[in-house]
């Protein structure tokens, strides 16, 4: 990069709100280079970006090479008149409208767009991550549409899952590449009223968007389990940058953001000092600095490194509590200092004014989601349907199953947040055999506890799926993890395994979801288990698992089918005290 010619490489550029973990391109068939594309094909790209957003009239759904090119073509759609646009926010809305001739005026409340002929905003907004409750976007377009006008709103960085309600004075815009990841791929979308996507589709032309952006784009856009997982991770990803940036003494001051990106003001020389290290995020006028997401864990050490080598202050504190706990023992924290001290002797209270980017953080308020009876009686049937399944079939899962449902897993609680969970994923057969050959001599071990009748319905019962199960992995607990640095287990420490539990049941329940199945494999030697699989020998086994598609489906669990047990009705577990 020109600005920094001496940094190192490769750059780590988080200067943009894009996916770093990218939708996988599939194959593609050679014709689409080829030829040009199908107008069929573009009306099943336009019908999947449809559904996938709710939107009950595809031919409402215009597909372009990008948001940023419809950016471009309305001021020439859409009536003439006075532009008004909610600022801060992307400038190439200004800059389009402008070089069209048209007035433009910056407001900051959304009540002044009304009486414009043109209304403009970003929800989310960009880079702020200013967002409107989805009611209030149609109830502003009715008020504009009072007075003849027309609201645009660009959600390039909506949630893929935020559902589109028609207007008849709505714009909307829509970006597929930022989520996706596939920024390059160009292709974006309006949704608009009937009479405009007809003349929208007449500027862009027959062939706006390429074979290859079509196929990718509607497989991404058919892929609902793709969406869920990765809306999942960018949270957690998102979550995980908040508390970096926290520790650096940034997030404090933060400003706001997206789960794609956060933006916080700059101490001075930081936008400077991470470019000479290869880091480029994005600055703006207003003093601000926004950071995308890290996607690969050398990334993320990356940037700490930085963060760390930039010595601000809360970042240097953080430091020093992370020695201290190594050279004293994480659960001793709990008791060593007075409530409301700071170990590291930073006061933990809000910084005034003296020491900007200090704060403690505050949470942006948002909108919660809301789940209604349908949503609850859906998930009380994935409670029920849940198996421990023994049975499987030998198809292979497709690519980044085992990962979207770790990533799942992985929004479990934990205590303290240490979040202890180890997952080892064994793929090698000789150490599969190894397991196998320990859950023989187990499972004869637990044989010999039983005899008479109770042995004979043993013997029947079929304990594991190590021969068939595609996919097996062991969960450990890491009680030695300083993240948490001890909080909530100096007295019960075995908190630890309780935390992993909750992950290993998120991941039990996120996988039935799927249509797979998982068995939970006990009957064997945890020390056994870690040597066979080369671990630390603190990390404590929890569970080792099989993972696949199940041979069949029963409406009851097989222990009651076989009459192992019986499941007794809740009030049994309660008592009153």
């Amino acid at each position: 990069m020109r600005l920094f010619p001496d940094a190192p490489r490769p750059l780590l550029d988080l200067s943009t709100g894009i996916n770093p973990v990218a939708y996988p391109v599939p194959a593609l068939p050679p014709e689409l280079w080829a030829r040009l594309p199908d107008p069929e094909a573009v009306a099943a790209l336009e019908a999947a970006a449809a559904l996938a957003w709710g939107v009950a009239a595809p031919a409402t759904v215009v597909a372009a090479p990008g948001s940023q090119a419809i950016i471009g073509v309305l001021p020439h759609l859409l009536p003439p008149g006075r532009v008004v646009i909610l600022s801060p926010t992307y400038d190439e809305h200004r800059r389009s409208w402008e070089d069209a001739g048209r007035e433009v005026a910056a407001v900051a409340s959304p009540d002044a767009l009304a009486g414009a002929a043109i209304g403009v905003l970003c929800n989310p907004n960009n880079p702020d991550g200013r967002r409107l409750p989805p009611s209030d976007v149609p109830a502003l377009a009715d008020r504009m549409a009072e007075g003849g006008g027309i609201l645009v709103v660009d959600e390039a960085f909506a949630d893929p899952e935020d559902r589109v309600e028609p207007h008849p004075s709505l714009v909307r815009l829509r970006s597929f590449g930022k989520f996706h990841g596939l920024a390059g791929l160009r292709l974006g979308f309006a949704i608009l009223p009937l009479p405009l996507a007809h003349r929208l589709r007449r500027v862009l032309g027959p062939w706006p968007v390429s074979g290859p952006a079509i196929a990718i784009g509607t497989a991404a856009l058919r892929d609902a389990a793709w969406t869920r997982a990765t809306r999942l991770r960018l949270d957690a990803d998102a979550a995980r940058l908040d508390r970096l940036l926290h520790r650096a003494g940034l997030r404090g001051a933060g400003v706001g953001g997206t789960p794609l990106f956060r933006l916080v003001h700059e101490p001075p020389g930081l936008w400077q000092h991470l470019g000479e290290r290869g880091i480029l995020v994005r600055r703006f006028a207003q003093g601000w600095l926004r950071f995308g997401l890290p996607g690969a864990q050398t990334e993320w050490t990356r940037l700490e490194a930085a963060l760390v080598a930039a010595g601000l202050p809360v970042m240097r504190a953080a430091g020093a509590r992370a020695e201290a706990t190594q050279s004293s023992g994480a659960d001793a924290q709990d008791n060593a200092y007075p409530a409301g001290a700071d170990p590291a002797g930073a006061d933990p209270r809000p910084c005034d004014a003296d020491a900007p980017g200090l704060a403690t953080p505050q949470p942006a308020p948002v909108e919660a989601p809301r789940f209604d009876a349908a949503f609850r009686d859906r998930l009380d049937l994935l409670f029920r349907w849940r198996r421990d399944v023994r049975r499987f079939r030998r198809d292979a899962l497709a690519s980044g199953t085992l990962d979207r449902l770790i990533a799942t897993a992985c929004l479990a609680p934990s205590v303290g947040l240490c979040q202890p969970w180890r997952f080892a994923v064994v793929a090698d057969p000789a150490r599969r055999d190894r397991i196998r050959a320990i859950f023989c001599a187990s499972n004869a071990q637990a044989f010999g506890r039983y005899d008479g009748e109770r042995a004979e319905r043993y013997a029947r019962l079929k304990l594991s799926g190590l021969e068939d199960a595609p996919v097996q992995f062991a969960v450990f607990a890491d009680r030695a993890t300083p993240d948490g640095h001890g909080l909530g287990r100096a007295t019960m420490p075995e908190m630890a395994e309780y935390s992993v539990v909750t992950a290993i049941h998120t991941l039990w329940l996120a996988a039935r979801a799927e249509g797979l199945g998982l068995g939970w494999v006990s009957i064997l030697d945890p020390v056994q288990v870690a040597q066979a699989l080369d671990l630390p020998p603190d990390w404590r086994l929890v569970g080792y698992f099989c993972l696949g598609y199940p041979e069949a489906h029963a409406a009851q669990p097989e222990l009651e089918r076989l009459e192992w047990e019986r499941r007794r009705a809740w009030p049994e577990f309660v008592v009153q005290r």
